[in-house]
């Protein structure tokens, strides 16, 4: 709702957070990130990448049991996955050793039978775009949704150039908030190199 506003601008603290304590200490980073939306939107500062990186639309591709599902980003950036310092310090991109993993937004993808696959997540060769990939156990399966980061503790992979998060999304109001099915592969310390394939 806030792009309908006038000058509404947007931050985040999704991959400041604290696994602990509802009131992390790092709240510089999330005004900052306002500050570059006032600088940009007030005072037409040229900034790069200062928008939070949000869910545009998905291609999806399914050949056999293999799903690749193309996301792409509004606006344009270029995305890297090296952790920024900040969240680095969050350990934003693991799942805390104290969470149950079906609590951790791990990247997913929902079937028309309403089961859900973990998937691994990469960055397109441009890297504007981010492609979650998974094996069905059914040939010719139904994509219904995606989910990234979508969990009480969201799992974060994604930054644009000004390290700001790609904003967690959840594409179907049907998808499930237990994917505790989907997880039985994820080591138990629940870091996202145990399972999500190295890219060169």
């Amino acid at each position: 709702w806030y792009q309908r506003r006038v000058h509404g601008g947007l931050s985040t603290a999704v991959d400041v957070g604290c696994a602990t304590d509802i009131h992390p200490k790092d709240k510089q980073t999330v005004a900052q990130r306002l500050a570059w939306s006032a600088l940009a939107m007030i005072y037409h500062i040229q900034l790069r990448a200062w928008s939070a990186p949000l869910y545009n639309d998905a291609t999806v591709n399914v050949d056999g049991r293999k799903i690749s599902v193309v996301i792409s980003i509004r606006p344009t950036s270029i995305l890297t996955d090296v952790v920024p310092h900040h969240a680095a310090l969050a350990t934003s991109n693991e799942c805390p050793k104290s969470f149950p993993l079906q609590n951790c937004g791990f990247p997913s993808i929902l079937l028309a039978d309403s089961e859900v696959l973990q998937a691994s997540a990469s960055l397109s060769p441009d890297r504007q775009s981010i492609v979650l990939s998974a094996t069905s156990p059914a040939d010719n399966p139904q994509v219904m949704g995606t989910a990234y980061g979508y969990g009480d503790w969201p799992i974060n992979l994604f930054w644009n150039e000004m390290g700001i998060p790609v904003i967690p999304w959840n594409t179907s109001v049907h998808f499930p908030h237990d994917v505790a099915s989907a997880t039985s592969s994820i080591a138990a310390d629940g870091l996202m190199s145990d399972y999500r394939p190295s890219r060169a």
